[in-house]
């Protein structure tokens, strides 16, 4: 499949749609600016990081310099259920939580 492939031979259907939205992401971020798609993305991460505090919720990762910008980890105390306050978020707030994987 490699070799065939140096001469633009692909021997499946390509997921063309996916090549298409892929463009039109990459024309976006150029037309923002990387610099403000990162300042935005700082921003609603400490709206995040903030709101999870006020609710008296934890941040899995303690250390500052630790945190990401596109992932906020929370961890649900005992006798809460997580799932509840997804849709809760979701009902007031419009966010969508996903929930943790692999577990």
């Amino acid at each position: 499949m490699i070799s065939d492939n140096e001469n633009g031979f692909f021997p499946y259907t390509p997921a063309t749609n996916l090549l298409y939205g892929l463009r039109e992401a990459i024309e976006m971020l150029l037309e923002e600016g990387l610099e403000h798609v990162f300042t935005r993305h700082r921003r609603h991460a400490e709206a995040t990081r903030r709101a999870v505090k006020a609710w008296n919720l934890e941040l899995l990762a303690l250390n500052p310099e630790e945190y990401s910008h596109s992932l906020t980890t929370v961890l649900m105390p005992e006798g809460h259920d997580a799932d509840v306050l997804r849709k809760l978020i979701l009902e007031r707030f419009d966010m969508s939580l996903g929930p943790v994987l692999g577990v």
